[in-house]
């Protein structure tokens, strides 16, 4: 099943539709910016939001408090000489790309 977006060429593909085609050395790992804003015009005409879209496919899934904000459970905490991310179980701060999810504190047992 071809789930390709229709070519503007009266159904017919044209090496501008799709540079990285049969035969083309344009690895198939990007999108060319046309192809992409036709993708978003289809999606929206279909009601959905690219931005929402793209977040579910890359696992961009957070919880969210009563105001609708997303909680990640990470804090920034800024200080004399740069910041640092910690847990907080209410943190609504994004964690930048690179940083490993700070681990939540450990509990203490009694005996």
């Amino acid at each position: 099943m071809d789930d390709r977006l229709p070519a503007p060429s009266g159904g017919r593909s044209t090496p501008d539709d799709d540079p990285s085609g049969p035969g083309s050395t344009i690895p198939a790992m990007a999108i060319t910016r046309k192809k992409a804003e036709q993708i978003e015009q289809r999606l929206s005409e279909l009601g959905i939001s690219p931005p929402e879209l793209h977040d579910w496919v890359m696992r961009r899934i957070y919880d969210a408090d009563e105001n609708g904000r997303r909680v990640t459970r990470v804090r920034m905490i800024r200080g004399s000489h740069g910041v640092s991310y910690v847990y907080d179980p209410d943190g609504t701060d994004e964690l930048p790309p690179g940083h490993e999810q700070p681990s939540a504190p450990l509990q203490l047992t009694r005996r």
